[in-house]
């Protein structure tokens, strides 16, 4: 239950029966608080009669916080109390509020009075604010009246249950209007004032509470600028201003050039490079034949930069066959000696376990070692030549460096090698 705050104005029942300084003959009476002071209460009753007492001797039943501009309210002070004698038992809503004063529109004659808080009792408060979403919208949720809030033919933005939404929709008209989200058509659009209640609509928005979409603001450098374009300066960013250009001026432009006021002189100077400007109008679309020949130009840099892409693969290939060439030259040189290199037109590393085991293992070949066996003996990356086979066993090679050292090797340790002539 809401807790009201003791004021002037404030609707209270004397619950105070000893002590609380209220006549015995005050309990249980209902008024309106007349005066405040900081012990005691002064309470005008419905039936006439007043009385002071201790504040904690009441108990308010209806605050002031309720007699805001739209509360329906009832004079109930005798003969109208501040207001006239003829509103006395009328009902109002309240128009204007000033401290504790309230001028009341009366239903019975349409006329405006005003008086005191204490001379009138809430009847209906008044309606809530309706809460809009981000887009405007107001949930229809609880409407059980069947009615928007609005006159007949307003138009308003409909959003329905299932997530249709139509825009401009004059409601209670029953004219046809395609949703803007969906292929629906709706024509019943009498059930945004239809009494049967309005539960198909989940909200609505009057055309005045659509959001506003804040104005674009382009910014652009001077080196930017296109002929026909109008730009204002925003700011120099501290620096000093030239030639009277003036924040918030705006100026005609051509292409990477501003012109400056009072003058034909279009700047392309660097020294107000930091400056900024927002474009105001933007250039005009070019002419048919400007389109062209912008076409035409791109076109021409294309093909010079097609030539010199071909020029550079012609030049290019002839370094590769020139290379190629020399190549050759040198592997040829070479196979008239008997050598090749392992890698070259399909030449494949062997072992010289699997040359011995193919019987083509012989005295004068040349084996790459490739894992040292002893390091003192031979270094894998090192060139050995066969010079002698068979010593006590047919299958032991006698390997000798350039240097003339030279070791006798088993065919179980010729993994170590490879074939290189």
């Amino acid at each position: 239950m809401t807790q009201h705050t003791l004021a002037v104005g404030s609707r209270v029942e004397v619950t105070g029966r000893k002590g609380c300084a209220f006549y015995s003959r005050s309990y249980g009476k209902r008024g309106v608080v007349t005066k405040l002071t900081i012990n005691a209460a002064h309470v005008k009753f419905d039936d006439g009669t007043e009385d002071w007492g201790r504040r904690d001797g009441v108990t308010v039943i209806q605050g002031v916080d309720g007699f805001v501009v739209g509360a329906r309210v009832k004079v109930t002070a005798w003969s109208g109390g501040t207001f006239y004698s003829r509103h006395e038992g009328k009902q109002g809503v309240i128009e204007r509020r000033v401290d504790n004063m309230i001028y009341v529109r009366f239903d019975h004659d349409g006329t405006t009075d005003y008086g005191m808080i204490e001379n009138v009792e809430l009847v209906v408060a008044a309606p809530a604010t309706p809460v809009k979403d981000a887009q405007g919208f107001i949930s229809n949720a609880g409407n059980t009246t069947g009615k928007l809030p609005a006159e007949r033919g307003t138009k308003m933005d409909i959003l329905y249950m299932d997530g249709t939404l139509i825009l401009d929709l004059a409601i209670g008209t029953g004219v046809p209007k395609r949703a803007s989200n969906n292929s629906n058509s709706y024509s019943a659009t009498a059930w945004a004032y239809s009494e049967r209640g309005s539960a198909t609509i989940k909200a609505y928005r009057f055309i005045a509470d659509r959001p506003v979409e804040a104005p674009v603001v382009r910014l652009i450098k001077r080196e930017d600028v296109k002929k026909g374009m109008q730009v204002k300066l925003i700011s120099d960013n501290g620096g000093h201003r030239h030639w009277g250009f003036k924040i918030g001026g705006v100026y005609d432009c051509i292409d990477g050039a501003i012109q400056a006021p009072g003058s034909d002189v279009f700047h392309r100077g660097t020294n107000y490079g930091d400056w900024v400007w927002e474009v105001v109008k933007e250039a005009p679309a070019p002419t048919l034949d400007e389109q062209l020949a912008a076409l035409k130009a791109e076109l021409t840099q294309i093909k010079a930069e097609k030539e010199r892409a071909e020029a550079g693969v012609v030049a290019a290939q002839a370094l590769v066959d020139a290379a190629e060439a020399k190549r050759a030259e040198i592997i040829g040189r070479l196979s008239k000696h008997g050598i090749q290199f392992i890698g070259e037109e399909g030449v494949k590393a062997q072992t010289a376990q699997e040359a011995f085991a193919a019987g083509t293992l012989e005295v004068g070949m040349t084996l790459l070692a490739v894992t040292p066996e002893d390091e003192h003996e031979h270094t894998a990356g090192r060139q050995y030549k066969i010079t002698h086979r068979d010593r006590d066993d047919s299958s032991e090679f006698k390997l000798e460096s350039n240097d003339g050292y030279g070791w006798w090797v088993r065919n179980d340790e010729l993994g170590n090698y490879t074939v290189v002539v």
